[in-house]
């Protein structure tokens, strides 16, 4: 019976030690989980936080969706500056709200990861202790249990309880393993929140970027106009001619181009060849449209125009390289594409990003982008009434940038309906 007694004891061994570590891990867990609902409730709180921000976020564009629709005036043009304004100390407001639910999230994971980790160390140690003792008994000659008990039932026994001993191993383990696969994907998510909380810091920067250049900009424009309405009215009668003159120069450039395009070099027109830049209404079609006609200077829309807030995100619609970057206002204001990112993709398409409020961080000629990846920020830079996205997409063996009569580096191209890829 000796190795009965001794795989006994080790058994219960097992089963005392485990009984007070799951005691002890039972009132650990109990603490844990009165700080894990804490932090849900104060998570909730954060969530319902960014409701209200995003809320007046949406208020401040109806009031600004409205401006734009009235006559142009300078007080007109003046409190959209200062509803804009308004709108990206909320955005600003919303990145730190969502910095400090992020932070919420990571110390709630990182409790979680440490309840895991006590768990892995003690089911590493009894399945050593499983092993070693295993290894022990099961070195022994089949013979020696056998002439040691006084019958074949007692070794029948003894040879049972080895087996249940090797089978609470390979379940030990099992457990193991799946502990340590759910710390690695804890610690996956906390990683992924980090990243987050950096992108979060990364848009407040250039939202408040935005909102200085904004008041820089309203500031500008009442010391041109010297404060007075006559004055506003001859600029914008200025900035119609110069937008005719570059829009007609533009028009006349593409024409020709879209006669280039070879529609077996390009992808095939299906949804999804081609992500959202961003997510929004559509505020204008692509090509001959009734605005084109009647109020846009080339009667030819070579785009389509997606109505957001200025600070939104944009992002690259597709794995590429950026082609170029650049900001037309110094060469004609308020005239043409404003700051603009042009991507050539791998896919034979090119897309051309316009009237952005800033340039992503490091988003430079030569840089490869991948689908989704932040690139900008709308905004409503050259010619545009309103914030907004303009979006284009060439064929890319037509695409090119060179010198224009009227607005320094012009990008052109035989251009395709961005609704037909995305």
């Amino acid at each position: 019976m000796y190795l009965y007694t001794k795989i006994s004891f080790f058994i219960f061994f097992i089963a005392l030690s485990l009984g007070i570590f799951f005691t002890v891990l039972a009132q650990q867990t109990d603490q844990q989980s009165l700080v894990e609902l804490r932090a849900k409730e104060a998570i909730a709180k954060k969530n319902q936080e960014l409701t209200d921000l995003q809320k007046k976020i949406n208020e401040t564009q109806v009031g600004l969706d409205q401006v734009s629709s009235q006559k142009q005036t300078l007080s007109q043009q003046v409190k959209k500056v200062e509803q804009t304004i308004k709108q990206l100390d909320y955005s600003v407001k919303a990145n730190q709200v969502a910095i400090e639910k992020y932070g919420l999230e990571i110390d709630s994971l990182e409790i979680k990861t440490e309840e895991l980790r006590q768990k892995i160390a003690y089911k590493q140690e009894v399945v050593r202790k499983l092993l070693r003792d295993l290894d022990q008994t099961e070195s022994d000659d089949i013979v020696i249990p056998l002439l040691r008990n006084g019958s074949l039932s007692d070794f029948l026994s003894e040879i049972e309880i080895i087996r249940q001993a090797r089978a609470g191993v390979e379940n030990d383990v099992k457990d193991l393993n799946q502990y340590e696969a759910e710390l690695l994907e804890r610690m996956e998510e906390i990683d992924e929140k980090k990243q987050s909380v950096q992108t979060e810091t990364e848009k407040a920067k250039a939202r408040r970027e935005i909102a200085k250049q904004e008041k820089a900009s309203r500031d500008e424009l009442l010391s041109i106009t010297k404060n007075k309405e006559k004055n506003y009215q001859n600029i914008l009668q200025q900035l119609y001619e110069q937008q005719l003159k570059i829009a007609e120069e533009i028009e006349a450039e593409e024409a020709k181009l879209r006669k280039d395009i070879n529609p077996d070099e390009i992808p095939k027109a299906r949804r999804g060849v081609l992500g959202w830049p961003v997510s929004g209404k559509t505020t204008q079609g692509y090509g001959a449209t009734a605005f084109a006609k009647n109020g846009y200077r080339g009667k030819w829309h070579n785009g389509i125009d997606i109505g957001v807030p200025t600070g939104t995100e944009i992002v690259s619609p597709e794995d590429g390289v950026v082609a170029a970057t650049g900001d037309q206002d110094k060469y004609c204001r308020k005239g043409a594409y404003g700051k603009f990112i042009v991507i050539r993709h791998n896919n034979n398409l090119t897309t051309l990003f316009g009237h952005l409020s800033k340039i992503g961080m490091g988003i430079t000629a030569g840089k490869e982008v991948k689908r989704g990846e932040l690139i900008g920020y709308v905004g409503s830079t050259g010619y545009s009434t309103g914030s907004h996205l303009h979006f284009t997409v060439y064929d890319s063996k037509t695409f090119s940038i060179g010198a224009s009569r009227s607005c320094g580096p012009m990008p052109s191209g035989g251009d395709l309906n961005p609704l037909q890829y995305l």
